[in-house]
């Protein structure tokens, strides 16, 4: 089973009532769940950056399926069983609903 989003929610914060606009954490963070009885460890929490160009990887790398298609992200189970901690140490984000706005997200949160 796979949980995912496509973004987050602002809710009250920031004055964005049920919206999901503007560079904020309650808007970057998104949920996936991955539930992979005897595969990915239940409960587990996994930090490190990832996108949604990791999730067809990561499918394809839990159903041993070897595609041969060179993607541009990677799969996300090197985080999972520890091997690395983020495939990305930074990234560049942009968003444009009613004005156009850029931002670099790192580590720190900045």
């Amino acid at each position: 089973m796979v949980v995912n989003s496509d973004h987050g929610e602002t809710l009250y914060d920031h004055e964005c009532y049920f919206d999901h606009h503007g560079m904020y954490d309650q808007t970057l963070h998104v949920p996936l769940i991955i539930r992979y009885p005897g595969v990915v460890p239940a409960g587990k929490r996994v930090a490190g950056f990832n996108q949604h160009k990791d999730l067809v990887p990561t499918l394809l790398e839990l159903a041993d399926i070897e595609s041969g298609i060179p993607f541009d992200g990677c799969s996300l189970m090197p985080l999972v069983r520890g091997e690395v901690p983020s495939h990305e140490s930074e990234f560049y984000i942009t968003e444009c609903t009613w004005m156009r706005k850029h931002g670099w997200r790192t580590p720190s949160g900045s």
